[in-house]
């Protein structure tokens, strides 16, 4: 997929306006962009919980694509060049964010018993809409088609909006709990708002453990 992105990223800049060699060369740092930022996220999701990081991610990701589209309506070169570098930014948060939270979330939510097949199923389907996005997106996109350009972020910062109002209502936290803790959550049906202050009966019985023990030493 990377080196299919970078070519596809190649011509796309070079529609923006630049040479074939500057135009690689941009696709070429997006890319490394994208590899930072998965290694920033090492630092970041234990710290930060899966919750923050996806939801205001995504709303960072949101705001990205709309300033993309909102330059890309501009004729000029410098807004169109402006919109390439928010563009290459959008490589750097993406996988800061969605594209290492998203991996973390299907592997710890599913309940033990469906865990594998959840896991494959999800990626199935991503792996789906990646190759219905490859078939689409040059139709929308190239001059002697739909000839929508960069302003076709436009049509992902709009679904992105429903994204944010999904992941507010309906994404919990999953840092620093365990599989049982999390089945049980969902047994008690917690809201997914609550999953991070949620006192569960493991964590009640680990806490009259611990007290137990402190008043055998004192």
């Amino acid at each position: 997929m990377l080196n299919a992105n970078c070519l596809l990223g190649t011509y796309y800049f070079e529609l923006a306006g630049y040479t074939v060699h500057v135009a690689f060369q941009i696709s070429l740092g997006g890319q490394g962009l994208a590899l930072l930022g998965n290694v920033c996220s090492w630092f970041v999701i234990d710290r930060f919980g899966r919750r923050p990081l996806i939801f205001f991610g995504t709303i960072a990701l949101t705001v990205l694509l709309f300033l993309v589209g909102g330059l890309a309506t501009s004729s000029h070169v410098a807004p169109l060049r402006a919109a390439t570098a928010f563009f290459v930014l959008y490589n750097f948060v993406f996988n800061l964010v969605m594209g290492a939270v998203a991996y973390t979330i299907i592997a710890e939510i599913p309940t033990s018993r469906l865990r594998a097949k959840t896991i494959v199923i999800s990626l199935m389907v991503q792996q789906s809409i990646y190759m219905i996005e490859l078939f689409v997106l040059p139709y929308i996109f190239n001059p002697n088609e739909a000839n929508l350009g960069a302003k076709t972020a436009f049509i992902f910062g709009g679904m992105s909006l429903f994204c944010i109002v999904y992941l507010y209502f309906c994404q919990p936290e999953t840092k620093n709990r365990s599989f049982a803790e999390i089945d049980e959550m969902f047994f008690k049906k917690v809201p997914a708002r609550q999953f991070s202050t949620f006192v569960t009966e493991s964590q009640l019985r680990g806490q009259q453990v611990f007290d137990r023990r402190e008043s055998a030493t004192s």
